[in-house]
């Protein structure tokens, strides 16, 4: 005869999940940088911990050493005191989700349209995030080299340095990216006289 007894059925394992990161509460950052001849950062101190860099695949924050590796163009993997981390990146090469050496997921984070983080979870090892930039969290700004970016208003910090207009006239320094507008009349001289244009206004500009 059939046995009465029942079976219990197995408890199903849950794959882990990766905690998301509470939100940091904003307070006064003193910080300071560096550069070369050529704009690039070398040397930042953010709240009294220093990082030295150099170029795009070497940096030493405090004790901290980390190594960077591309291939065909694209960051792929850093190396952090010897431990190993594969960088998954989406089609803007934003670092989406991080890997140990061992290709377990450890990390995750998701942007918003203009690169405002609006998840991150676990441990992403690296602040190379939004378009494979470099963001420093502390003062909410991304380092893109020629300029610094504002990924909560979608603008960068500076002007543009060199812009040209409809003609193909590159024209220094007068291109507002905040406002997005020109500054001021256009003089130009023909026949002898100068005349002063109307200055164009165009509606902003995302980057």
């Amino acid at each position: 005869m059939p046995s009465d007894t029942a079976t219990a059925s197995p408890t199903p394992t849950l794959p882990p999940t990766l905690a998301p990161h509470p939100s940091a509460t904003p307070g006064p950052v003193q910080a300071s940088f560096v550069y070369d001849g050529d704009g690039n950062r070398v040397l930042g101190t953010v709240n009294g911990i220093t990082t030295v860099y150099v170029g795009d695949h070497y940096e030493v924050e405090g004790t901290t050493v980390r190594k960077y590796y591309a291939a065909g163009g694209q960051r792929i993997a850093m190396r952090e005191d010897g431990a190993l981390y594969w960088l998954l990146t989406d089609h803007l090469g934003s670092t989406a989700g991080t890997a140990n050496g061992a290709g377990a997921r450890v990390g995750e984070v998701r942007y918003r349209a203009f690169g405002e983080t609006r998840y991150a979870a676990g441990d992403s090892a690296t602040t190379c995030r939004h378009a494979g930039q470099r963001e420093e969290p502390d003062i909410g700004l991304y380092f893109c080299r020629a300029r610094w970016y504002d990924p909560a208003l979608g603008m960068f910090e500076q002007t543009d340095t060199l812009v040209a207009n409809s003609g193909g006239v590159v024209r220094p320094g007068t291109w507002t990216q905040r406002i997005g507008k020109y500054h001021g009349p256009r003089a130009e001289r023909r026949d002898g006289e100068t005349r002063f244009l109307r200055p164009r206004v165009q509606g902003p500009r995302r980057p």
